[in-house]
């Protein structure tokens, strides 16, 4: 505060006033952020142990499919057909990203919709049409709620934002005439 006062010696009082307005915003600032730290870092956690069983799961219905495809060769080869197209769709985009998004829309909805239209099929596979169907549910609904919880943790950072926007407002009010004489 010393240097701050010195530097502006003309009006004292008001540097003085401006200097603990300034103080007091950052302070505020920093114990926001600071506060949040342990709850970005839970979350952070949460959304890694999500998409370390999302992959799981994709990795089960990966080897089930296979499986299955060997299978209805035989058995039921037009499904055969659909499934090498479902899975044909997923290989083929080369430019995508592979994450968790891409592998939900391209394998996971397409092969839980298959599963469930066959699932009561009178096959040998029929056990494993199931099993598949279960996977990609239980995956399709973990990605799901992966994403209402994102969508949360945003709705949180906004109402944060919210929160904290007139106190920016205000910091950046008081410390006007600091940054035009060090930073302009």
């Amino acid at each position: 505060m010393l240097a701050y006062v010195n530097y502006y010696k003309t009006g004292r009082q008001v540097a003085i006033k401006e200097f603990n307005n300034i103080i007091t915003r950052i302070d505020m600032l920093y114990g926001t952020f600071k506060a949040m730290e342990p709850h970005i870092e839970l979350v952070r956690e949460d959304e890694r142990n999500v998409k370390e069983k999302f992959n799981n799961y994709f990795e089960q219905s990966s080897r089930l499919v296979a499986l299955l495809a060997m299978g209805l060769r035989h058995s039921a080869p037009q499904l055969e057909r659909e499934m090498n197209e479902i899975a044909g769709a997923s290989l083929r985009s080369e430019t995508e990203k592979r994450d968790s998004e891409f592998y939900y829309r391209t394998f996971i909805v397409p092969f839980n919709t298959f599963a469930f239209k066959y699932t009561w099929l009178l096959l040998p596979e029929a056990p494993h049409i199931r099993e598949l169907a279960a996977l990609t549910k239980d995956a399709k609904s973990l990605y799901e709620q992966m994403i209402t919880d994102n969508q949360g943790l945003a709705d949180e950072f906004h109402a944060q934002y919210i929160r904290l926007k007139p106190e920016i407002e205000k910091l950046q009010e008081y410390s006007k005439r600091l940054i035009k004489d060090f930073w302009d």
